[in-house]
This record gives C-alpha cells, sequence and structure tokens, in this order.
C-alpha cells in the first residue's frame, strides 16, 4: 500500500541492504567517424541524405560524404537508385523521397527557364542579357528540368511510355510429322 512515510522511515528503507557497488567503466577517445567495427546498419535517415547528394550533385560528392560516415563507395550506387543495400538493389523504399528533392530541383529550373523564355519573347529583351545569352540560359535550364525529372517505370522492353501494348500472334504453319499418320488400303 502506497502512503506518506517520514523522512526516518524513508531513510530507513534506502539503507537496508545497500550495498555500494564500484563503478566500473572506461572513457574512449572516438578515433574513427565510422558507425563501428561490428555496426553495418545505416539509419535510413543518412542512406537518404547520401543518396539525395548523390543524385543533385554527383556519385562523386555521395561517395566524399559516405565515405566521411565510414560507408563502402559502392554503397552510394545503390543509395542513389534509392535502395537501402547493394542486396536489395531492386527494391527502393526511399525512391519517392528522392523523386520528391529532383521534382523540387525540376520546378526552381521551370520557374528560372520560363522566366528566360520570357525575356527573350519579351518587347523589352534589351534588358539586362542579349538575346543569344538568354537562350544559352533557357537550353540550361531545360537540361536541368530533364535531368532532374523522376524516371517513368519501364515496361518489360524497356520502353518508359504508358500508351497501350499490342501483341501480335503469327499463325504457325504445321509440318506433316504434327499430325497423326492413318494408313489406308486400298
Amino acid at each position: 500500500m502506497l502512503g506518506i512515510l517520514s523522512d526516518e522511515d524513508f531513510n530507513r528503507e534506502l539503507n537496508k541492504d545497500a550495498e555500494v557497488l564500484p563503478i566500473q567503466g572506461e572513457v574512449r577517445d572516438k578515433t574513427t567517424n565510422s558507425r563501428g567495427k561490428d555496426n553495418n546498419a545505416i539509419p535510413n535517415s543518412l542512406r537518404r541524405v547520401i543518396g539525395e547528394e548523390a543524385t543533385i550533385n554527383g556519385s562523386d560528392a555521395g561517395k566524399e560524404l559516405a565515405r566521411q560516415f565510414g560507408i563502402n563507395d559502392g554503397h552510394v550506387g545503390a543509395l542513389k537508385k534509392g535502395s537501402t543495400s547493394l542486396s536489395t538493389y531492386n527494391k527502393q523504399p526511399n525512391l519517392n523521397y528522392l523523386n520528391s528533392r529532383r521534382l523540387r530541383i525540376s520546378k526552381k529550373a521551370t520557374k528560372v527557364l520560363s522566366l528566360a523564355l520570357e525575356e527573350i519573347t519579351s518587347e523589352n529583351r534589351l534588358s539586362a542579357c542579349s538575346a543569344v545569352e538568354l537562350a544559352g540560359v533557357a537550353k540550361s535550364m531545360s537540361g536541368i528540368v530533364k535531368d532532374m525529372e523522376p524516371e517513368l517505370p519501364k515496361n518489360g522492353n524497356g520502353d518508359s511510355s504508358n500508351g497501350p501494348t499490342y501483341v501480335f500472334y503469327s499463325p504457325q504453319v504445321k509440318q506433316e510429322n504434327h499430325y497423326e499418320m492413318v494408313h489406308v488400303r486400298e
């Protein structure tokens, strides 16, 4: 039963069967930036950050970031595709996250592209840049938009179109040996 205790009763209970155990421990300096010798689990948040870095700034930037956390360079390619490891390369749980990051950059580039195209076609195109310079900006932005848009899923033929698929069957010519032989006497 729970009740109110006096200080004397409380202290008596604290000291009852109290053994003082020596504190054992040691302080170690962290010598590496790795996750540890026997710990190979990568937190999903780190997978996403490395995958995003490799997707947006290139594989070399992703590999450099991965090295800082003690992650093998070969693992970066899988993270860039949205998978969690090399063994689960075709399972891509982080693909939606990476696609949202690509779309964010693509939208920004699309806005700049639209502004450049408006400036090229406007009456006041002699403002700060020449038409040739604005065309170069438009071309660069369209390349960024193309690179950053998520990849469309490919069908069995490697084609990414979502249109109808037609399959044509041709009749096969039967050979004489396909038929059962019947001998007739005359």
